[in-house]
C-alpha cells in the first residue's frame, strides 16, 4: 500500500504543477534550455573535444564529493560485486539514482547541452551512499544502527535547513529545479501573478527583474509559457532605456522591482505613474 501511494505522488505533483502554472513540466523546461545555451558557449569556447571533456570531469569530480571518496570507492566494490547479492529496495534505489543522471549525462555529452553544474551531482550521490556501506561486512545491530543514525541525521538536517532558508527571508527560492508550485511568494509576487494571468494576451512576452529570482516562481504562477518569459530564454540585463528594452525584446510587459539599483531607478524613462503591486512596478504596451 505505501509502495503505491509513493508512486503516485510524482503524477500528483506533476498535475499539481500543472493546475498551478499550467505547465507541469515549467522549471524542466526552462532549466533544459537554459543548460543547452551554456552549454553552447562552453563548446564555443573549449572546442568539442576539451568542452565535453570538462562536462564529465565536473560532474565526476561533483558526484566523488558528494559520496565522499571513502564512499565512491565502496560503492565501486559493491557494483563489482554485482547487484544480486543486494535487496531488491536496494536495486531499486541504484535505479532510480543513476538512472536519470546517466541518461542526462549521455544526452548532454551527445548532443552538447550539458552544463555540469555541481549539485546534480548531489542527489544520485546521496543516494548511493547506502550501496556504499552494504559493501562494508557488518553485524545486523551495527546496520541497524547505521541506519537509524543515517534517518535522525537526515531528518534534523532537513529541518535545520528549513530553517535557514525560511526564517526571517521574504520569499523561499530553491532554484529552477525547486518545487514550483510550493515555492512560497510574498503577496506582492501572488498579486502580480494574478495580474499577468488575467490581462496577458496569449503569446505575449513578459520580461521580469530576475530579483532574487522570483520571477521564474512568477512566470509559472502567473502562467507564462517558458517560451514567452523573455527573462528566461532570452536576456536577464535590460537596455539603456524601457523603450529600447521593449523594441529589442518584443516584451509586452516590463516588470521592474522598485529598489536600489532597480529597474525602475536605472532606467531613466520608467513611467512615473503605473500598475504597482508592492515594489513590482508594471510597464505594459
Amino acid at each position: 500500500m505505501f509502495s503505491a501511494a509513493a508512486a503516485l505522488c510524482p503524477l500528483i505533483w506533476l498535475v499539481w504543477g500543472a493546475r498551478v502554472g499550467g505547465d507541469a513540466l515549467f522549471f524542466a523546461h526552462y532549466i533544459s534550455a537554459d543548460h543547452t545555451g551554456l552549454a553552447a558557449t562552453a563548446l564555443a569556447r573549449y572546442g568539442p573535444v576539451l568542452g565535453r571533456l570538462r562536462q564529465l570531469g565536473i560532474w565526476a569530480l561533483a558526484f566523488v564529493a558528494a559520496m565522499t571518496l571513502p564512499g565512491a570507492v565502496l560503492a565501486g566494490v559493491a557494483l563489482r560485486r554485482g547487484l544480486r547479492p543486494l535487496s531488491r529496495p536496494m536495486r531499486l534505489v541504484v535505479v532510480a539514482a543513476l538512472g536519470p543522471p546517466a541518461i542526462y549525462l549521455l544526452r548532454g555529452l551527445l548532443f552538447g547541452s550539458f552544463e555540469p553544474l555541481a549539485r546534480f551531482a548531489l542527489v544520485p550521490g546521496a543516494l548511493l551512499l547506502p550501496l556504499a556501506v552494504s559493501a562494508l561486512p557488518a553485524p545486523p545491530a551495527r546496520v541497524r544502527a547505521f541506519q537509524l543514525g543515517a534517518l535522525a541525521s537526515a531528518a534534523l538536517f532537513s529541518v535545520a535547513v528549513w530553517l535557514v532558508a525560511t526564517v526571517g527571508r521574504e520569499r523561499i527560492w530553491a532554484g529552477a529545479e525547486s518545487m514550483g508550485a510550493l515555492t512560497r511568494l510574498d503577496g506582492e509576487d501572488r498579486a502580480l501573478a494574478r495580474y499577468l494571468r488575467a490581462h496577458r494576451p496569449p503569446g505575449a512576452p513578459v520580461m521580469i527583474e530576475p530579483h532574487v529570482f522570483a520571477d521564474i516562481a512568477i512566470e509559472h504562477a502567473g502562467g507564462v509559457p517558458w517560451t514567452e518569459a523573455v527573462s528566461l530564454i532570452v536576456t536577464r540585463e535590460p537596455r539603456a532605456t524601457v523603450a529600447e528594452t521593449l523594441r529589442a525584446t518584443g516584451a509586452q510587459f516590463l516588470v521592474g522591482y522598485d529598489q536600489d539599483g532597480g529597474w525602475p531607478r536605472r532606467l531613466p524613462d520608467w513611467p512615473a505613474h503605473g500598475v504597482r503591486f508592492g515594489r513590482w512596478r508594471v510597464v505594459a504596451r
